[in-house]
């Protein structure tokens, strides 16, 4: 079984992006977020055929909330020390210019049946 963070705006591109699924999964929680579902309600789960077998696929979206905007807000509202640290440490940075409740991320499961 895996578990892991996925996202479409990778902060640190080296941990690996997410699958085709999880893709599809974060695309659609992104659209009904922005038709005004809530983003810590939205979540996915379906059994897929892969090459290798079975498996079931789940996914929990992680929302943005206030706290998450002190490092991944618009730029504007970014301080100095935080786009300093970000463009040190982060130079390929995609993970800021969110809004509170708008869907970060998410949580994945793919366990083998």
């Amino acid at each position: 079984m895996r578990v892991s963070r996925v996202t479409l705006k990778a902060r640190n591109p080296s941990l690996g992006w997410p699958d085709p699924w999880e893709q599809k999964v974060l695309t659609e929680f992104d659209r009904r977020a922005a038709k005004g579902e809530k983003a810590d309600n939205l979540e996915f789960s379906e059994v897929v055929s892969e090459p290798q077998g079975k498996f079931l696929r789940y996914m929990k979206a992680i929302p943005v909330v206030p706290m998450c905007l002190t490092c991944h807000g618009p730029a504007e509202s970014l301080t100095d020390a935080i786009k300093a640290q970000i463009a040190s440490e982060y130079p390929f940075d995609k993970a800021t210019g969110y809004s509170a409740g708008q869907v970060r991320g998410g949580v994945t499961v793919k366990r083998p049946l």
